[in-house]
């Protein structure tokens, strides 16, 4: 098949309860130039480290790595689960590799270019998502709602929790009551909701509105029936 022939998400994901996992790291998710929509397009695209990789180095640090040419050979699907061009999309990504995002680029001997897209070092930490809610985040939503859903992932792993506008803005590196930033997290929190990915309960408690938030596994996410729990 030729570059351009038409490919589908089961060409690259060949297991459907596949799952990968993205960075809640504060680092990462609190930097404006770490852009989550491409970093989870190229976590969807990747392979994973090798066993005998950790086994030799001893080390802890986890990673996944991507072959450039991948990108390319799957251009159309690429684009079409983005809605961006290929090239603008190399280019963020060279973006990133220029700052803490935990992504090195590496040219092999032969001439590849890979990307390396570290997960975990140290003490930071990670969540798992389903492939094919991570397709869906790639598709429906952006870089800060996807931030967003990392964090209530991460918030949310015992169960329901009460978190604020403010306290969400500041995760993903922004200012409350700033512009529309406390538009911006409520929209967020909208459609994440829409998309069957979390549940949001306001509660009233002397004149002020208090936000709980829980997170949907992954089979009530397919179960879902779109009725909105969102204010």
């Amino acid at each position: 098949m030729g570059l351009n022939n038409t490919y589908t998400i089961n060409d690259i994901i060949k297991d459907d309860n596949h799952r990968f996992p993205m960075t809640s790291s504060n680092i990462r998710v609190g930097n404006k130039k770490v852009n989550y929509k491409v970093l989870a397009l190229m976590t969807l695209f990747s392979n994973k480290q090798t066993l005998e990789n950790i086994y030799e180095t001893g080390s802890e640090d986890l990673y996944r790595y991507l072959y450039k040419n991948k990108l390319f050979k799957y251009r159309n699907l690429v684009e079409n689960l983005t809605n961006m061009k290929l090239e603008t999309i190399i280019k963020v990504i060279n973006n990133m590799t220029k700052i803490d995002t935990g992504i090195r680029k590496i040219t092999t001997e032969g001439g590849e270019i890979v990307y390396y897209m570290d997960y975990k070092t140290n003490d930071r930490e990670f969540v798992i998502i389903h492939a094919k809610i991570l397709k869906q985040l790639i598709t429906y939503s952006n870089s800060n709602c996807i931030k967003v859903y990392i964090i209530l992932n991460y918030m949310c792993r015992k169960g329901k929790v009460k978190i604020t506008n403010s306290w969400l803005l500041k995760q993903i590196g922004l200012k409350p009551n700033i512009g529309n930033n406390n538009k911006q997290i409520a929209d967020i929190t909208k459609t994440l909701c829409d998309l069957g990915l979390i549940n949001k309960y306001t509660e009233d408690i002397d004149g002020k509105s208090h936000n709980w938030y829980s997170i949907n596994s992954y089979e009530e996410w397919k179960l879902f029936n779109k009725l909105d729990s969102c204010s």
